[in-house]
């Protein structure tokens, strides 16, 4: 990937070019390739750093030398940067304090993962009508909806016996933002 993150493996792709004469003769370059971590005595061999030594903040020089029968060349390195893995929600729940309209409706994120092991936080929406295509987004904005509460454009927004509601959650590692879920 251009912008590895967290649990990523990282792949080097050799760009190179060789004379067709010396390469139907045999001399092919072979490459040796050392991953370095910045800051740090952990090394790894061969063209593939593996998902398991990638963390955020992680800066990594991998050195590659070409070499044939004449000799090596120079080497040649390129810096990888490991990024912060965005948290998912795998799930979203709701439930429902009761049976009547004056119930409160809860909303549950589940299946919470977070590669970089940073403590995540949420940012809810809800939503209330009618029906599912006529759901319209209320300020409300935290964990649990109290009908008594419920309010669109600033002004009390009353739910009916009927209405549909919903929420959605986004998930937030202090920093980025996962992808929105829905209940």
């Amino acid at each position: 990937p251009s912008e590895p993150r967290t649990g990523d493996s990282v792949q080097l792709t050799i760009l190179e070019v060789f004379d067709k004469e010396l390469a139907a003769q045999g001399n092919v370059p072979v490459h040796s390739t050392v991953w370095r971590k910045l800051n740090s005595e952990t090394v790894v061999e061969g063209d593939m750093l593996p998902s398991s030594a990638t963390e955020r903040g992680d800066v990594w020089v991998v050195e590659v030398v070409a070499s044939d029968p004449y000799g090596a060349s120079v080497p040649a390195s390129e810096t990888v940067s490991i990024y912060n893995t965005p948290p998912s929600v795998g799930d979203v729940g709701l439930e429902r304090d009761g049976t009547g309209v004056e119930s409160s409706h809860t909303c549950i994120p589940q299946a919470i993962q977070d590669a970089d092991g940073d403590a995540v936080t949420f940012k809810y929406k809800w939503y209330a009508g009618p029906g599912t295509d006529s759901l319209q987004q209320l300020d409300n904005d935290g964990a649990t909806l109290i009908p008594s509460a419920a309010m669109l454009g600033g002004k009390e927004k009353r739910l009916w016996k009927d209405d549909v509601v919903q929420c959605t959650v986004t998930p937030f590692d202090g920093f980025a933002n996962g992808d929105e879920m829905q209940s």
